[in-house]
């Protein structure tokens, strides 16, 4: 039993029964997911009429959660005017 299992408790678990005749193996592989969180949020500023203006979002989790942008309570729908590009983001 793993208590509280963290990001590092992934791998790969093997258990042996040994005795004098011969040895028996069977193994698990564990994978811990991790709840999504913030790692950096866009600030306020200003921007220039005809501008292009970039908000940095940097989101981590696993597996990697989805990722929705909102504009006044309204979902952004990705076009020609509204982009949405993702980076993953490793620890």
């Amino acid at each position: 039993m793993i208590a509280n299992a963290e990001e590092s408790d992934k791998g790969t678990y093997q258990c042996r029964a040994e005795n004098r005749e011969d040895s028996s193996d069977v193994s698990a592989t564990l994978e811990v997911h991790v709840q999504p969180r913030v790692l950096s949020t866009p600030g306020n500023f200003y921007a220039y009429e005809k501008e292009d203006v970039e908000l940095p979002c940097k989101i981590y989790g696993k597996p990697m959660p989805t990722i929705q942008w909102f504009k006044n309570g309204d979902m952004i729908i990705e076009g020609d005017y509204f982009q949405v590009k993702f980076a993953r983001t490793r620890i």
